[in-house]
């Protein structure tokens, strides 16, 4: 977990904040923090703090350790003055209760909770060690898009399970995000602060040229973080997990684009160009045609100013940002594929030629050849290779699979639209083609699955699509398990997929143990 921004007063100096259990002083002015004190405090026999983390409006953050299971803990504490105040109390209680019975592996989950002797209260929670994408963005800038979809459809799913929890964020940012990386170099997003907004002492402007502090959090005004709270939070209108989803097309613009999506000299700034300016265009911000259009409708889409115009279930903008990584990342991997296996397969067969004829080539001539097998095998054309150095044995071709241009958009819809019907019609075009054997194997399955009626029909498209074992049809079966489980029976209460839910979570398991990268063997 990161601490948030250090506050600052209005000639952009950091501002002290009380220590935690600390009153402010007669004039206003905060002691200074003094937070070291609490290393080494035990709190209700159980957890020892060992570590500060960071510190904020409401409290402080330490890492702890839980004495009886020997296990390090996050522990966030509420200040003394604050938790007299029945909001910010109530609030901090309600975060204790929202995450502990909300589990997922996005979002770091509650564990416990408890009061302070002197007054306030603590909450210990999951520890993730990992930076906050602030500080990931913070160093490298633009982010690929294929990692930025990777890493957001990940927030998507917590989001998705949120809704299903009645829990809305209302303060998504990058702040909020945690970026860890694992053993085997994948990276793992989980989410901060989930149902509590940051109170912030004071707002002021920045001096010129000075950070901007972008907290707006005051108990009986607007909760969140201007730039990222939806139009309808900015103006204190009813929000819903909508507001959610404009957070996160804010923060995916800025992932790829490399910068601030609203930002100003202060906050009344900020929050009039949210209300007043359309979002630009990732296309033609970047100057980048090959940016996928459907990355770019997507973001326009969640950015949308009316809730409504919005996607209406962050399931469905989960399933499009995978499906953006499977369709679209493919293709460049595969190129800095051809271009490393040609120039793998020029150095093994020149190593293969007796010694006497490889001491006889200048190196100057293998670094040449090297370098041309490098283009060549990127742009397909290795004859000067092979008659330089002899043909490798043939291998046998696979399969060469093409969606015909008639099928293209069939296709798309059958993948990415988020009404069933339109995909089912889709499917069944696809299904119907002269010639399936040009498509390929998982496009053919997931068709079956999209116009599949009965529980039979959908268990045989879901056996189908295990053992095919494509990661690309993940996602149609990730769709239809987050499916509603009401829509049929008696006043639509039951669930129209009882009978393949089993089949897809053992389905969605076996797919992800197939299709996971295996770590490199020692």
């Amino acid at each position: 977990m990161q601490s948030p921004h250090p506050k600052s007063d209005p000639n952009g100096h950091e501002a002290a904040v009380p220590a935690v259990g600390e009153a402010p002083t007669a004039l206003g002015l905060s002691a200074p923090p003094g937070l070291d004190g609490w290393l080494g405090r035990v709190l209700d026999d159980r957890y020892r703090i060992t570590e500060r983390l960071g510190e904020g409006g409401m409290g402080a953050v330490f890492v702890a350790q839980h004495l009886k299971l020997h296990k390090l803990v996050a522990l966030k504490v509420i200040r003394a003055e604050l938790a007299g105040n029945g909001e910010v109390a109530a609030r901090f209680a309600r975060e204790a209760m929202a995450t502990a019975q909300f589990e997922h592996p996005h979002v770091a989950s509650a564990i416990d909770y408890g009061t302070l002797p002197e007054g306030g209260a603590y909450l210990v929670m999951q520890l993730v060690r990992g930076r906050a994408l602030r500080d990931v963005l913070g160093d490298q800038g633009r982010m690929p898009w294929p990692k930025a979809c990777e890493l957001l459809a990940q927030v998507a799913d917590a989001l998705s399970a949120a809704r299903a929890a009645g829990i809305v964020h209302r303060d998504l940012k990058p702040e909020n995000i945690l970026v860890e990386t694992r053993e085997d170099g994948t990276e793992l997003a989980k989410i901060l602060d989930f149902g509590i907004a940051h109170v912030s002492p004071h707002q002021a402007p920045a001096a010129p040229g000075a950070h901007t502090t972008r907290e707006l959090t005051r108990i009986g005004t607007v909760m969140g973080t201007p730039g990222y709270m939806s139009p309808e939070q900015a103006v204190g209108d009813k929000i819903d997990h909508r507001t959610d989803l404009y957070a996160l097309g804010v923060v995916l613009w800025e992932c790829v684009a490399g910068q601030a999506l609203w930002d100003g000299p202060d906050v009344t700034t900020i929050i009039a160009r949210q209300l007043q300016n359309p979002v630009p265009r990732l296309r033609e911000q970047l100057k980048d045609p090959t940016l996928p259009r459907a990355l770019d409708d997507l973001v326009q889409s969640l950015c949308a100013h009316s809730a409504d115009a919005r996607p209406e279930h962050a399931g469905q903008v989960r399933d499009t940002l995978r499906a953006l990584v499977h369709r679209y990342a493919p293709q460049q991997a595969s190129l800095r594929q051809s271009a490393a296996h040609g120039l793998g397969g020029v150095w093994l067969r020149f190593r293969a030629l007796p010694s006497v004829a490889r001491a006889l080539v200048p190196l100057g001539v293998v670094a040449l050849v090297l370098g041309a097998a490098a283009f060549h095998a990127a742009t397909g054309h290795v004859g000067i290779l092979d008659r330089a150095f002899g043909a490798p044995p043939a291998q046998p071709s696979a399969p060469k699979y093409t969606i015909p241009p008639e099928l293209d958009a069939d296709v798309k819809t059958m993948l990415d639209a988020s009404k069933a019907s339109e995909r089912r019609k889709a499917a069944q075009n696809v299904l119907a083609f002269r010639e399936p054997k040009q498509l390929e194997p998982y496009l053919l399955a997931v068709a079956h699955l999209e116009s599949s009626r009965g529980c039979k029909d959908r268990k045989d498209a879901i056996r189908e699509i295990t053992e095919i074992a494509d990661a690309r049809a993940l996602d149609a079966l990730r769709r239809l398990a987050s499916a509603s489980k009401t829509g049929c029976g008696f006043l639509d209460l039951e669930d129209c997929y009882s009978c393949v839910r089993a089949d897809l979570r053992r389905a969605i398991d076996t797919m992800d143990a197939k299709t996971s990268p295996k770590p490199n063997a020692h």
